[in-house]
């Protein structure tokens, strides 16, 4: 196990090899030579230079049978990542191997087509535990009572990291109102609530609930005794209430939102269906959110849910072009979003730690892909840290009636994120940044 650290931005390229020597050869090779298959790793060495990376080795292990040890590498190699995520550093690993092996999209170097077979079989029998004062990953077995909570791979993290595995066309989605993205003195599940409206409306525009129905329906246990004063069921009644003062349902009535007790409310669609100014949640994107299980208790699928619509809402959009976008329009507005964790968390009303924990796991998801820009030094000669670029690794599009997934022709995320990162150093002669070269 090894890994490449920029030394400038402690940014980190996590991977495994039998052959650690070729390995770094053909890293190298490839970067100095701008061909490395990792565009944000090849963009960070051309900026930075050789001199500030550093090739160093986490971890040794071998066994004595080749396709054993090629199996427990991609495994140790997955733990690695795993660990350095849970402690927010970031990575340029773009694909998770383990991940693209059990999907499919790659192979292993030896015996191909059984390698995978015992890989399975090992991550039944083996999981790699982290031991801190020896600062290595070391092998354990499963014991046979905990078989059936084996939880190395999440299952809601299969297929979705690629676009090849994204679906073709979108059949539902949810608009979610700047307005409400916004409201950050409400609880972050106004998202999950209104999602509810979107999902449960019926033909006349009418929604029907009670409290219990929908906080289950939103994914959530239905605690009522607690003993604090703000528990689940009061945060979806601020909610509730909130949608109610604001003309987004009428017929509210807060003093019957108790328990299983029903009643009704009519949806005002200019509200909940605008025309603008929304950032737009696609089915699959809900439902991969609604089956990750945090093992972080604060950080809630209605955080995902809130940092994800914010995203999309303020991110860059290009106007159509008859004849399509010119290289020149997409320098000059990427589509990309750029920002830092606190003034995120200040828009949304969330908090910073929050927002890295929850970044990481929507990349994690495949729902997003981020790049931090390195520091810079303003006219006063004072070093900062900038801004995080976000960008959606797909794009979908009205075409022929119906919602398509765009062809990497019509929609490059690598190429857009290229663009946004000259964007931003260009501005350097515009706000007087002065970026380390």
């Amino acid at each position: 196990m090894y890994k490449i650290t920029n030394l400038e931005n402690h940014k980190v390229y996590i991977g495994e090899s039998f052959n650690i020597e070729i390995r770094w050869t053909q890293h190298k090779s490839d970067l100095s030579s701008n061909s490395h298959i990792n565009k944000l790793l090849q963009c960070d060495f051309n900026m930075y230079g050789k001199e500030l990376f550093k090739f160093e080795i986490l971890q040794e292990y071998t066994t004595n049978k080749p396709l054993i040890t090629q199996a427990h590498l991609i495994l140790l190699e997955d733990a690695w990542i795993r660990l350095y995520r849970e402690r927010n550093i970031e990575l340029y690993n773009i694909e998770n191997s383990l991940e693209e092996i059990l999907n499919g999209n790659k192979l292993l170097q030896v015996a191909p087509c059984m390698a995978t077979n015992v890989l399975i079989g090992q991550m039944k029998k083996f999981y790699f535990h982290f031991n801190n004062q020896l600062q290595i990953f070391e092998l354990k077995k499963i014991a046979k009572s905990n078989l059936g909570n084996r939880i190395f791979i999440k299952p809601n993290l299969i297929k979705t990291e690629t676009n090849s595995e994204l679906p073709a066309t979108i059949n539902r989605f949810a608009k979610i109102p700047k307005e409400v993205i916004l409201a950050n003195t409400l609880p972050e599940h106004r998202i999950s609530a209104l999602l509810y409206f979107n999902y449960n409306q019926t033909w006349e525009n009418t929604v029907h609930y009670s409290p219990i129905y929908m906080i289950q329906w939103c994914k959530y246990k239905a605690n009522w005794h607690r003993g604090t004063e703000k528990n689940i069921f009061t945060k979806f009644r601020d909610c509730m209430d909130w949608y109610f003062e604001n003309r987004y349902i009428t017929d509210f009535d807060k003093g019957k939102y108790i328990q299983n007790t029903f009643q009704s409310s009519l949806l005002n669609m200019v509200k909940i269906n605008p025309k603008n100014n929304f950032g737009i949640l696609y089915d699959f994107e809900i439902e991969t959110i609604n089956k990750y299980q945090s093992p972080y208790k604060p950080l809630n699928k209605s955080i995902l849910f809130l940092l994800l619509a914010y995203i999309k809402a303020f991110t860059w959009i290009r106007t159509n072009e008859s004849s399509g976008h010119s290289e020149k329009s997409k320098k000059n507005k990427p589509e990309i979003f750029y920002s830092q964790f606190q003034a995120i968390a200040t828009f949304i009303g969330s908090d910073r730690k929050m927002i890295a924990k929850a970044t990481g796991v929507l990349e994690q998801l495949g729902l997003i892909k981020t790049y931090r820009m390195p520091r810079y030094k303003d006219s006063n000669d004072k070093w900062h840290t900038d801004d995080i670029i976000y960008i959606c690794p797909y794009r979908y599009i009205w075409r022929n009636n119906q919602i398509v997934q765009c062809t990497k022709e019509e929609y490059d995320y690598e190429k857009e994120l290229e663009y946004g990162i000259l964007f931003l150093r260009n501005q350097n002669y515009v706000s007087k940044k002065f970026y380390q070269d």
